[in-house]
């Protein structure tokens, strides 16, 4: 496949059924990089795809769960350095592969870059609003009213750049979340492996 952007590649898979799409997911998931941009943007489509969600081969109707299981069984080479959602938001962000293979597709440095950029712009748009209001402090012969409502507006663009923060603590505490329940399905997967190997020997 020649597609090198986000939308041309959506667009591609818009033709493929979900099993096509699973499909190309395995031939894609030997770790070579060339192919992690478009395995990104498999995923991505098929976790878009509502009906496949749903499915029991998708996430049994949990989004979480298909997410969970696109990670561990297509993109496990790479969950130790940085998540699957990580990987979603950055196809999102720079969907130009031309970008990636500039950058060596050197995955962990782009989504710490990335991250660090919405964080400048978060503080910046506090700074900002700081500033604003501290420049809009009532002077002589001004209109309380219209003061008192330029302050409430000045007042609820902060809360806002606050929410904005506190909402992405959240989506990267529920990254973290899902990468721990991962560990722990694995931790049990293999204790119970065990348990049955350690069975079989004492027959």
């Amino acid at each position: 496949m020649t597609t090198t952007t986000r939308n041309t590649l959506v667009q591609a898979f818009s033709k493929m059924s979900a099993e096509e799409k699973q499909a190309r997911l395995h031939t894609l998931s030997d770790g070579q990089k060339i192919s992690i941009f478009e395995s990104i943007a498999l995923a991505e489509s098929l976790l878009s795809d509502k009906e496949w969600v749903t499915r029991p081969t998708g996430g049994g109707g949990d989004y979480g769960t298909a997410l969970d299981r696109l990670e561990s069984s297509f993109f496990g080479h790479l969950c130790g350095a940085i998540t699957l959602p990580d990987m979603l938001e950055l196809i999102q962000e720079i969907p130009d592969e031309a970008k990636w293979k500039r950058r060596k597709y050197n995955l962990k440095a782009m989504v710490t870059d990335l991250k660090d950029r919405k964080r400048q712009t978060r503080e910046t748009e506090k700074r900002v609003n700081v500033e604003e209001h501290e420049r809009s402090a009532p002077g002589e012969g001004e209109d309380p009213v219209k003061t008192r409502e330029q302050e409430l507006f000045e007042e609820n663009k902060v809360l806002r750049a606050k929410v904005r923060e506190q909402d992405e603590i959240i989506k990267d505490l529920k990254k973290r979340n899902r990468k721990l329940t991962a560990s722990v399905n694995q931790l049990q997967a293999a204790f119970t492996n065990l348990s049955v190997l350690s069975s079989n020997s004492g027959d």
